[in-house]
C-alpha cells in the first residue's frame, strides 16, 4: 500500500496553499474509519507535518454515540461510554503516527465541544435555522438521506432497519457537528483537513455561521488518496451488543464492590504516580470521605502526607522502582484510622494491560503495627529478665561513656566559640570601617547628584520653555506652506517645509535628550500615531544630518488612535529608521521615506529607504521570527526583535518588500481603535458665530486666520474671529456680552499662557462658554485632560491646527433626524454584530462614546428606540476609563421626554436599581434582542 498510495491536497488554490506555512490546521478523526487508520493515517500526518505550522487533533469520540446506536433500539446515550473507549483505543493504535508530528500539536477530544458553556446556544441556532431556512434545511435533509439511504442498502437483509429512526440520529449527529463548527472558531486554525469534501450541511453552515464574521478560519483542505481502494464504512465490532456492555458493566460493579470491602488497603495508581482507585480501609485511613475521592490525587495530596515531604519522597521513588518492572515487598510508616503512626507490610507489582506494556501499579498492604509493638514488648521482656548487677553495670558503663562524650563536645564547644568571637570582633571592625567609608563615598555622590539634578532641572525648563515658544510659529509656517500650494513656487515651498522641519527637528532633540528614557514596563494606552511618529522622525532628522527623511501623512490619518504603549511604539519606529540609515551606508542620494494612512481598522506605517536591499532568504528569516545576525552588518537585524514584541504584543503585523541591492520598505500595521472623547478632530461654528481665539503667541492667531479664510469668504457677513493674547480680556469681553450672545460664542483657547497668572482651561471655567476648544501642545498630561473632560472641553494638539476641520453646522432642526434605532455601545463590534444578524433592513444610528451621543441627542425624536449600554469605558486594555453609566444617561433621556429606551448588559442588574421606563435585556439573550426594534 504505502507504494502504490500517493496523497495530496484536492480541489485548494495556490493562494491558499501559499497560506499554509504559517497557517495552524485541525484534523478531525472520524473514529474507526479506514481512512483514519495504519499507514492510510500516517500519509495524512506526513502531508501535514510538512504543510502547516501547527496541527490540533480533534477526536470525535463521544459523537459516535449515534453511529452506535443506529441498528438497535437503545438509545445514544447508552452507548456514551463505549464511544469513549473506542476513542481511547484509536489514541492507542495510532499513537506512533501523530507522535511523529515535529510541529507543534494538541489532542482534542469531542466531550470539549458537548460540554461547552455555549454549545447548547449554538445547537439551538442551528435548530432554529433550519425550521425557519428552507434552502439551509433542504441541505440537512439531502445529507440525511444520503446517509440512512447507505446505511440500508449496508444493513443485513434479516436486520428490521428503522429508516424513521435513522433519520432522527442522523439528524441529530448532523446538527451536534454543525454547532461544534461554529465553536472551533476559539481555536484561530485557518484550515480544517479531512480525507473527503466537506458535507453539504457543514458547509452551509460555515457559510452562514462562520464566515460573516471569520473569514479567514476554517476553509476546507480536503485529502485525496490516489490508487486507494474504495474506503469500507466503519462497523463497531469491538462490542457485538449493547447487552454485553451491559454484561460487562454488570461484571465491573461487582468487581468494584468486592474491592471496595477487602481487608487490608488496596490501592492501584498510574505511571504517573496518579491513583485510580482504593478500597473502603484505604480511603478511611487516607481521611478520604469515600473512595471515589482518592482518584486523580498523588502521594501529596493525601490528607494523612500534609507536611511529610520525605516520606511522600520515599513512597514516589519506592513505587517508581515498582513501575520499571520490579515488584517489592517493604515495611512503610503510615496514619491508622485513630491518627496515630503505625507500620504497614506492603506489597506492590506492576500492572500491565493486554499488551503487556507497564501501565501502573497495585498495591497491598497491611497493617502490621499490632506484630511490631508485640516484637517490642516481647524484647523488652526479656530485657527484663537480666540480672540487676548486670543492669547497673551496664547503666554504668553507658553513664561513663555519655560523660566522656560530654566532655569531648564541650571542650570543642569552647574552642570554638573563642575562634568565633575572635573573628566576629575582627570582621565588625572591619564592617565598620568599610560602611563609614561607604556612607562618606554615598554622601559625596548624593551631594553631587543634588547639584547635578538640580541644574539639569533648571536647564530642562530652559528647553521646554524654547520648545513650546518654537512650536507655535512652526504651525502656523506650516499651515501657510500647506495653504501656498499652486501659488508659491515649489521650489520655495520645498526650502520653507525643510527650514520648518529643521528647527522643529532640533528643538524636539534638546527636549527629547532631557526626557526620561523609556520605560520598558508601561502599559498600553490610547495613542495619537501622527503625533508619535513626527517626534520620532524629527529626533533622527537632528541625528542623521545627512540624510534626507521625508514624511508623508494622509490626511485622514492625522486624527488616528492605536492602543499600545507610547514609549515602545517610538522605540520601534526608532529602530526600523535605523536599520534604514544602515542600509543606505554611505551613497550620497540616500533617502528615507516615512508614510502614514488608515484603511478600515488598521493604521499603516510605511518605512522606505532607496538602500542596499534585503535578499528573499534574509526576508524569509526576519518574517519567519529567526534570530538574524549576520544580517546586522547591513542594518537588518538591529532592534527587529523589538519590532516584532511590540507589534505581536499589540495585535499588530509588519511585512517587508524588497529589491535587492535597489530599496527596501517595511509595513507596520496596528489595530485603529474609537478616538477617545478629549479629542477634537473638529472644529464646529454656526452661522453667527463669535469665534475668540486667546494664544500669547502671536503667529498662532496667523494660522488660524489661514484656517478660516475661506470660510469667511462664504459667510464674512455671519461669522467674526476676535484675537485675544491675555485671558483677562477675555474674560471681560465675554462679560460685556447677553446671554443670548454667549450662546453664540465658539472659543479656541491655549492652555499655557505666560506669566499672566491664569491658564486657558480657568479662562474657560470663569466664563462658562460651552463650545470651547483647549488648542495646545501639552494634549497627552493626564491632569489636564481630565479638567478639560470636567470643564465638557476638547483638546486639540497644536502640532494639528493645519489638519483640524473646520465644518459649519446648520443647526438640525430638533427631532428632525428620523431613524429606526440608536445604539450607544462601547463596543461597536458587538453592535455591528446583532444588527448585521437582526436589523440589516433598518437604519440605525451608532456611537461609541455616551457623551458624544448626548451632545447629538436633540436631532432625534423623542420616540425613537435608543438602545443603551450598562457601563461605558474608553481606552480598552490595560488601563480601561470609566466614562459613563447607562442607568444615569438613560435617567437623562428620560427626562428630556424620551420613552423608549431598551438597555443590553452582560451582567445580571438589582432589579431595585432599574427605572420603570427602561427595559433591561442580557446580551445572551438573543431571542429577546432580535424582537426591540
Amino acid at each position: 500500500m504505502e507504494n502504490k498510495i500517493k496523497i495530496a491536497f484536492k480541489n485548494i488554490s495556490l493562494e491558499q496553499k501559499a497560506q499554509f506555512a504559517d497557517s495552524a490546521c485541525l484534523l478531525t478523526i472520524s473514529v474507526g474509519q479506514e481512512m483514519h487508520e495504519g499507514e492510510l493515517f500516517k500519509l495524512t500526518i506526513d502531508l501535514i507535518n510538512k504543510s502547516f505550522k501547527s496541527c490540533i487533533i480533534l477526536v470525535d469520540d463521544s459523537l459516535q454515540r449515534y453511529t452506535m446506536a443506529l441498528n438497535s433500539d437503545k438509545s445514544p446515550d447508552d452507548y456514551y461510554n463505549l464511544a469513549i473507549l473506542e476513542g481511547r483505543n484509536w489514541l492507542q493504535r495510532n499513537k506512533q503516527y501523530y507522535d511523529s508530528l515535529t510541529i507543534p500539536y494538541k489532542i482534542l477530544h469531542w466531550d470539549q465541544w458537548l460540554k461547552h458553556d455555549n454549545f447548547k446556544q449554538h445547537n439551538n441556532m442551528i435548530r432554529e435555522a433550519i425550521k425557519t431556512d428552507p434552502a439551509y434545511k433542504a441541505k440537512f435533509d439531502k445529507v440525511v438521506e444520503n446517509f440512512v439511504d447507505k446505511s440500508r442498502k449496508r444493513s443485513s437483509p434479516d436486520s428490521n432497519f428503522n429508516i424513521s429512526r435513522a433519520k432522527q440520529l442522523s439528524m441529530a449527529y448532523l446538527t451536534e457537528e454543525c454547532a461544534a463548527l461554529c465553536l472551533w472558531t476559539s481555536l484561530n486554525c485557518q484550515f480544517e483537513v479531512y480525507p473527503g469534501p466537506r458535507n453539504e450541511a457543514m458547509s452551509a453552515t460555515h457559510k452562514k455561521f462562520v464566515l460573516p464574521k471569520y473569514p479567514e478560519l476554517l476553509h476546507p483542505a480536503t485529502i485525496r488518496f490516489r490508487h486507494a481502494d474504495q474506503f469500507k464504512p466503519r462497523i463497531f465490532d469491538s462490542v457485538n451488543s449493547i447487552n454485553d456492555l451491559t454484561k460487562d458493566k454488570e461484571y465491573l460493579e461487582m468487581l468494584e464492590n468486592i474491592i471496595a470491602i477487602m481487608p487490608g488497603h488496596v490501592y492501584w495508581l498510574d505511571t504517573n504516580g496518579v491513583y485510580l482507585g482504593c478500597n473502603n480501609n484505604q480511603a478511611k485511613s487516607a481521611g478520604l470521605g469515600s473512595r471515589k475521592d482518592i482518584v486523580g490525587l498523588r502521594n501529596k495530596d493525601l490528607p494523612w502526607n500534609k507536611g511529610a515531604d520525605q516520606l511522600v519522597t520515599e513512597l514516589d521513588q519506592a513505587n517508581w522502582e515498582v513501575m520499571s518492572g520490579n515488584p517489592v515487598s517493604l515495611e512503610e510508616p503510615g496514619n491508622l484510622p485513630n491518627g496515630k503512626q503505625g507500620v504497614f507490610l506492603s506489597n506492590k507489582v506492576p500492572l500491565y494491560n493486554s499488551n503487556k506494556e507497564i501501565i501502573g501499579l497495585v498495591g497491598i498492604s497491611i497493617d502490621i503495627t499490632a506484630q511490631k509493638e508485640a516484637e517490642q514488648l516481647k524484647f523488652e521482656n526479656e530485657a527484663s529478665k537480666a540480672t540487676l548487677a548486670e543492669k547497673e553495670k551496664l547503666i554504668a558503663l553507658k553513664e561513663a561513656e555519655r560523660l566522656k562524650h560530654e566532655n569531648r563536645k564541650l571542650e570543642a564547644e569552647n574552642k570554638m566559640k573563642q575562634m568565633l568571637l575572635e573573628k566576629e570582633a575582627a570582621e565588625k571592625e572591619t564592617e565598620r570601617l568599610r560602611l563609614e567609608n561607604e556612607l562618606q563615598k554615598l554622601e559625596n555622590e548624593k551631594q553631587k547628584a543634588a547639584a547635578a539634578a538640580e541644574e539639569q532641572e533648571k536647564f530642562r525648563k530652559i528647553v521646554g520653555q524654547m520648545v513650546h515658544d518654537i512650536q507655535s510659529p512652526l504651525a502656523s509656517l506650516r499651515g501657510i506652506v500647506e495653504d501656498t500650494a499652486g501659488i508659491m513656487p515649489e521650489q520655495k515651498r520645498i526650502t520653507l517645509r525643510q527650514a520648518s522641519m529643521r528647527i522643529s527637528a532640533i528643538a524636539s532633540h534638546m527636549l527629547g535628550s532631557y526626557k526620561k528614557e523609556v520605560n520598558n514596563n508601561e502599559l498600553a494606552e490610547s495613542m495619537l500615531v501622527s503625533t508619535a511618529l513626527s517626534e520620532v522622525v524629527s529626533e533622527k532628522r537632528f541625528e542623521h544630518k545627512n540624510i534626507i527623511i521625508e514624511t508623508d501623512f494622509s490626511l485622514n490619518a492625522y486624527f488616528s488612535f492605536t492602543q499600545v504603549e507610547p514609549g515602545q511604539f517610538k522605540r520601534m519606529i526608532s529602530n526600523v529608521i535605523n536599520n534604514s540609515v544602515q542600509a543606505l551606508g554611505d551613497k550620497p542620494d540616500g533617502k528615507i521615506k516615512v508614510e502614514l494612512n488608515i484603511i478600515p481598522d488598521w493604521i499603516n506605517v510605511f518605512i522606505e529607504d532607496n538602500g542596499c536591499g534585503m535578499s528573499q532568504e534574509l526576508i524569509n528569516k526576519i518574517e519567519g521570527n529567526f534570530s538574524v545576525t549576520s544580517g546586522k552588518k547591513d542594518g537588518h537585524g538591529i532592534g527587529l526583535t523589538q519590532v516584532r514584541e511590540t507589534l505581536k504584543r499589540n495585535y499588530g503585523e509588519f511585512k517587508i518588500h524588497s529589491t535587492e541591492g535597489e530599496c527596501s520598505s517595511i509595513m507596520l500595521r496596528l489595530p485603529k481603535i474609537p478616538s477617545p472623547g478629549w479629542i477634537a478632530e473638529e472644529v464646529k461654528i454656526i452661522k453667527g458665530d463669535t469665534i475668540i481665539v486667546l494664544d500669547d503667541d502671536d503667529s498662532i492667531h496667523g494660522t488660524w486666520d489661514s484656517k478660516f479664510e475661506p470660510i469667511l469668504a462664504k459667510l464674512s457677513d455671519s461669522l467674526t474671529i476676535k484675537h485675544f493674547t491675555k485671558g483677562v480680556d477675555v474674560i471681560n469681553f465675554i462679560n460685556s456680552l447677553s446671554v443670548k450672545e454667549r450662546d453664540k460664542v465658539c472659543m479656541l483657547t491655549d492652555y499655557e499662557l505666560l506669566n499672566h497668572g491664569i491658564n486657558g482651561l480657568q479662562v474657560v471655567e470663569q466664563i462658562n462658554i460651552k463650545r470651547s476648544t483647549l488648542v495646545t501642545s501639552h494634549y497627552d498630561n493626564i491632569e489636564i485632560r481630565e479638567r478639560a473632560a470636567n470643564l465638557g472641553v476638547k483638546i486639540l494638539p497644536k502640532e494639528l491646527v493645519f489638519a483640524v476641520a473646520i465644518n459649519v453646522d446648520k443647526q438640525i432642526k430638533q427631532g428632525s433626524k428620523k431613524v429606526d434605532m440608536v445604539c450607544v455601545d462601547d463596543d461597536l463590534g458587538f453592535v455591528h454584530g446583532y444588527v448585521e444578524r437582526f436589523f440589516p433592513h433598518l437604519k440605525v444610528d451608532m456611537y461609541s462614546n455616551p457623551n458624544v451621543f448626548l451632545e447629538d441627542v436633540e436631532q432625534y425624536p423623542l420616540n425613537t428606540k435608543i438602545v443603551l449600554d450598562h457601563f461605558y469605558s474608553e481606552n480598552w486594555g490595560l488601563k480601561p476609563k470609566y466614562i459613563g453609566d447607562g442607568i444615569e444617561i438613560a435617567k437623562k433621556l428620560n427626562k428630556k421626554g424620551f420613552t423608549n429606551l431598551v438597555m443590553l448588559t452582560g451582567e445580571e442588574i438589582d432589579p431595585a436599581i432599574i427605572p420603570p421606563y427602561l427595559t433591561v435585556i442580557l446580551k445572551t439573550d438573543d431571542n429577546r434582542i432580535k424582537n426591540i426594534a
